[in-house]
């Protein structure tokens, strides 16, 4: 998937797909309760508008039923928790990565 043909409203699946092709991670800001795709650097992710109107979104933030999802299905795991301060959250945040089966089922094609 590349992240041009991206759109906001993306299914679990594609989300996993996006996650792992990337080898991104979740940051998980309680504060604000809301979970952000980041990039190994920390920084959030960011996607352009599907049909080039020049919208971009930024931070991407995964929506919280598919978190729970991932969670329950053990595809992702907490590593730590870190402190963030990379423009959109401050303070502590709890970083979940892809576990194994997290990872194959996100690269299955």
């Amino acid at each position: 998937m590349k992240l041009d043909e991206a759109t906001v409203s993306m299914a679990s699946t594609e989300y996993l797909q996006l996650i792992a092709e990337n080898n991104y991670f979740l940051a998980h800001d309680l504060k604000q309760n809301i979970v952000l795709i980041q990039d190994s650097t920390g920084a959030n992710l960011q996607m352009g508008d599907p049909r080039g109107i020049g919208y971009l979104k930024t931070p991407v933030d995964l929506p919280d039923e598919i978190f729970q999802d991932f969670l329950s299905s053990s595809f992702i795991y907490k590593s730590g928790t870190v402190d963030a301060g990379n423009g959109y959250t401050i303070g502590k945040v709890d970083v979940y990565m892809l576990t194994e089966e997290g990872r194959k089922r996100g690269l299955k094609k």
